[in-house]
Formats: C-alpha cells, structure tokens, sequence
C-alpha cells in the first residue's frame, strides 16, 4: 500500500498591477518627489489659466429685527415732519419658525 501525501498548499494572494506600481512608488523617493512636482506644476499651471477668464463676486447682507421699528426725521428748515408709518417686523422666515 502506497501513502499519498498530500499536496502542500502555499498562501496565494491576487495582485493587481495598480497594487504592484504603488508599492513600487511608495518604497521610491525620487519617484514621490517627481510626483509632488508635478502637481505642483499642474496647480500653477490651472492657478495661472484661471486668471485669463471671467470672474463672479457676490454680497450681500440680512437685517433681522423682532420688534416694530419706529422712524422719525426731524424737520431740518423749519418745516413740518412728514408722517411715517411704523415698519412692522418682517415675517419670520420658514427655517427658523
């Protein structure tokens, strides 16, 4: 009677190529320091082609108050103080209510 043994089975794991050409690139400096600088001269590059277009600017302001306010001009020459209505607060917008 003959014994077979069995086959031993060794620890197989899959490696891509993109696996391979980082672990390859992280072990190398020169290769990191030729990758900063190319981005860095790919962020100068797209900082200097966004001065040539167009630009937008946008402002602006919110004046919130709870309570009427009350306006009064004071007749400056003498002459009769125009009536003003009282300004009633503004509605409350839908987020903070």
């Amino acid at each position: 009677m003959l014994a077979h043994a069995a086959p031993a089975r060794a620890q197989v794991r899959e490696v891509g190529l993109g696996d391979v050409l980082a672990a390859a690139a992280s072990a190398n400096q020169e290769a990191l320091q030729a990758d900063q600088a190319a981005r860095a001269a790919q962020a100068e590059a797209n900082s200097a082609l966004g001065h040539f277009g167009p630009s937008l600017r946008a402002e602006g302001n919110y004046i919130y108050w709870e309570e009427a306010q009350q306006v009064s001009l004071s007749g400056g020459s003498g002459g009769a103080t125009p009536a003003l209505p009282h300004l009633r607060p503004p509605m409350k917008p839908s987020w903070l209510a």
